[in-house]
């Protein structure tokens, strides 16, 4: 797939959003229109940031489909070089609600983290974006990388 309307007429019944912060705004506002016609596509995506990305699915008109999730995975390496097949194998992600959050595409999104998707074998934990957000603000002690296989 190379665009948004293909992967949308594909009819997944998860998309995440894995874009920039800064471009979350006109990604979402293409989506919009793209996905009226397919009401059962549900929104996640895996930036840190909670609040804002809300914020901005909110304001595109898409807050009843959107279930924030953050995978709690990585190492301090960065771009492409930096990419790993198994970044997410076990992971725990962070599931963010509140009380608009459909139970229907919560039920979603926790299944292609721990059932079907390509996360599968993933584990989540629930908290609210608020929650989520005051962590975010919190200072971070470095985290020991394993290297053990």
């Amino acid at each position: 797939m190379r665009t948004l309307a293909e992967l949308v007429e594909a009819q997944p019944e998860v998309i995440v959003l894995c874009n920039p912060l800064k471009a979350m705004p006109a990604i979402l506002g293409e989506l919009r229109p793209l996905l009226e016609p397919y009401q059962d596509i549900t929104l996640t995506d895996v930036g840190s940031v909670k609040m804002m990305v809300r914020d901005q699915v909110r304001d595109a008109g898409l807050a009843g489909r959107y279930v924030g999730a953050h995978p709690m995975a990585g190492n301090e390496l960065s771009g492409w070089a930096a990419a790993a097949p198994s970044l997410y194998d076990n992971a725990l992600w962070a599931m963010t609600v509140d009380g608009d959050t459909d139970y229907r595409r919560f039920l979603a999104v926790a299944r292609m983290i721990t059932v079907d998707g390509p996360f599968c074998s993933g584990r989540s934990y629930i908290t609210s974006c608020s929650t989520r957000s005051q962590m975010e603000r919190r200072p971070r002690a470095p985290v020991p990388c394993s290297t053990a296989s």
